[in-house]
């Protein structure tokens, strides 16, 4: 088969284009004011204040912005070299926002990693003793687990220069702002992404829906199974939320669900966590994610409770 060339004229773009962005960043400006709303209502008062101020100057960011590009067009008479200092002030107070939330959030993982989230000194068979050989191992599994908070600290820190250099207060060349904002971009385009494992359970200590702790395998026992289950972190309906440590019910927290029962009065039949046996209470009996399904084919008499 024939490889076919396509040739196309690349066209710079016009003042018409630049006037839409403008006029889509307004929205934008718009958008993030009403953000910045829902995000008081944040609990965790750390989160909540980080979250709103950054939401807010950058929003108020925008806004100088385009004060700066009415102003350069000839639409208003003001001083947008002013506006243009008001707009980096702005911007880098919501990276400074930004980061402090970065930071609060690796504070965070590191205790609850510490604590029981993940047991690094027994992932590592080492004693709490912290080495450096130890504690690089361990900012190495930190990072592996948790890279969306990592790269959007790298993003903010790289981002930071930018405004810091154009108000004067750092001396940057050109060309190193220039590879910072491109150390940033390139930050941007990461996004999470599901990755699937076939793990190694001998004890047979996990079930469905369970959150639990893998380690990789010396050698792999087959093609597809490449990692052992070391413990269960979470049991399935009892999931704690990493940030705050608090237990959480699908989308909401136990406590506020149980606040608002509280206030709008609760009803018999709610179910109550506190008052709830342990899981595996009714295995063999309603529960039978423990033993070994299949997917039933045919319809016989009797009932299999094992089939799906």
């Amino acid at each position: 088969m024939n490889d076919i060339l396509h040739f196309v004229q690349v066209k710079p773009p016009t003042s018409q284009d630049g006037r839409n962005n403008k006029i889509l960043r307004l929205g934008r400006c718009i958008d993030i004011c009403y953000t910045a709303l829902n995000s008081m209502h944040i609990e965790d008062p750390i989160l909540r204040v980080t979250l709103t101020v950054s939401k807010l100057a950058h929003a108020l960011f925008l806004y100088s912005d385009h004060i700066v590009w009415l102003t350069k067009s000839g639409f208003l008479k003001t001083d947008s070299e002013k506006w243009n200092r008001t707009a980096n002030k702005f911007w880098l107070i919501s990276i400074i926002a930004n980061l402090a939330r970065d930071f609060y959030e690796i504070v965070h993982l590191m205790d609850l990693h510490r604590a029981s989230f993940l047991k690094p000194s027994e992932l590592l068979n080492s004693s709490r003793n912290h080495d450096l050989n130890g504690s690089i191992k361990y900012m190495y599994m930190l990072m592996s687990c948790h890279k969306d908070v990592f790269i959007d600290t790298l993003k903010n820190s790289c981002d930071m220069f930018i405004p810091l250099t154009a108000l004067g207060v750092t001396k940057l060349s050109p060309s190193t702002v220039g590879i910072l904002g491109a150390i940033s971009s390139l930050a941007a385009l990461y996004f999470r992404k599901d990755e699937f494992y076939y793990c190694h359970d001998p004890q047979k200590i996990c079930k469905t829906g369970d959150i639990v702790l893998i380690q990789s395998l010396p050698q792999k026992l087959t093609k597809l199974i490449t990692h052992e289950v070391k413990e269960v972190v979470y049991p399935f309906g009892d999931i704690t939320d990493p940030i705050t440590g608090k237990k959480v019910a699908k989308e909401q927290y136990r406590e506020d669900m149980a606040r608002q029962a509280e206030i709008y009065g609760k009803l018999d039949s709610a179910f109550d966590y506190d008052k709830a046996p342990p899981r595996g209470w009714q295995d063999g009996k309603k529960d039978f994610t423990s033993k070994p399904t299949y997917t039933k084919f045919h319809v016989f008499d009797e009932n299999d409770p094992y089939a799906i």
